[in-house]
């Protein structure tokens, strides 16, 4: 089966709406998420590295310890494909989006609580000047764990999953108002990646900006 191109029909159903979350359904085949985690491994899943504000060495996070791959934007068909859907559903342009992030979760691996915006009253205002800040988060789901696994929305105790294919969708700023704004980012998107109970877990995560990512 070929793992280019993708006609089926996708559609949203929204989960909550303060935070605005939905699900995708239908966003990929399952030829098309393996051939996404087959990309990732061939890239090199690596363990998250950060460069703690006021620094500038690379250090292995504490907070996230499962492995990751970056894909290059518009890499192959498939990534293109995917790309060019997550710009119609969230209005917004392909080159909006960071890189799409292949992110493999073991056993005990984890994401602790986070938030995905840039946060205006501690991070560095270079991280705004590239696009923004960070308008919406796609977690696609391309093999889920049997047991656990979800993404826990921790200040309103939802802990989400999606099918094969399917994908979490959420909005990290207020609705109509300037990233750079403290009022606009939504702390309600506060969220954490649940380790497998049994099995393991890939996603696909794309963080979409204001406007053109320029990274």
């Amino acid at each position: 089966e070929d793992a280019i191109g993708n006609d089926q029909e996708w559609w949203i159903e929204t989960l909550h709406s303060n935070p605005r979350i939905f699900k995708i359904h239908n966003l990929l085949t399952p030829t098309e998420c393996d051939h996404l985690i087959n990309l990732g491994i061939k890239k090199g899943l690596q363990s998250a590295l950060i460069t703690p504000y006021g620094t500038h060495e690379l250090v292995e996070s504490t907070t996230r310890t499962n492995k990751q791959a970056w894909l290059d934007y518009r890499q192959d068909g498939v990534v293109a494909n995917l790309e060019d859907k997550l710009a119609q559903i969230t209005n917004t342009d392909a080159d909006y989006g960071e890189n799409l992030q292949i992110l493999h979760y073991n056993k005990t691996q984890q994401f602790m609580e986070h938030h995905d915006y840039f946060d205006p009253a501690t991070d560095p205002p270079q991280n705004f000047e590239r696009g923004g800040n960070r308008l919406v988060t796609v977690l696609v789901y391309l093999r889920g764990a049997e047991v656990g696994g979800e993404t826990h929305f921790t200040k309103i105790g939802k802990k989400l999953t999606a099918q094969t294919g399917d994908a979490l969708m959420f909005y990290n700023l207020k609705f109509g108002c300037d990233g750079t704004s403290r009022e606009c980012v939504d702390k309600m998107s506060a969220h954490a990646g649940l380790p497998p109970v049994v099995g393991e877990k890939w996603v696909a995560t794309k963080w979409i900006h204001e406007r053109k990512y320029q990274g």
